[in-house]
């Protein structure tokens, strides 16, 4: 993100705060190629045949941050981005324990304590 752009999102933020709904429309507009990108980068690091693409990252990301209100609250450019990797970092957690929720305990085959004493003793 050049200079020109991180100036104008601090603007934006601002005039969010001030209670221009226009400038959400507009700040979204100019950070999506940079939310892309950070969506990307996280998804590198997870496994190869993750169901969840960086644009649906993207997606999920805009609207937690819309409904949850967080332009009022970030004043500055790095609690936005802050307050953007935390939501990503949340949705790929969530993700992955519904995942994880899904596929049971893992073919594990629950034998009671005392059949093991049984076979020890």
């Amino acid at each position: 993100m050049t200079t020109e752009e991180q100036n104008k999102v601090t603007q934006l933020l601002q005039h969010i705060e001030a209670g221009e709904e226009a400038a959400k429309h507009q700040l979204f507009e100019l950070i999506l190629g940079e939310l892309h990108r950070v969506a990307e980068r996280f998804m590198r690091k997870e496994r190869p045949d993750h169901t969840l693409q960086p644009t649906a990252l993207v997606n999920e990301v805009v609207l937690r941050l819309w409904h949850d209100k967080l332009f009022r609250k970030a004043t500055t450019r790095a609690y936005f981005f802050g307050a953007v990797v935390t939501a990503m970092r949340q949705i790929l957690r969530e993700h992955a324990r519904k995942r994880n929720a899904q596929q049971g305990p893992g073919g594990w085959v629950r034998t009671p304590f005392d059949d093991i004493l049984d076979t020890y003793s």
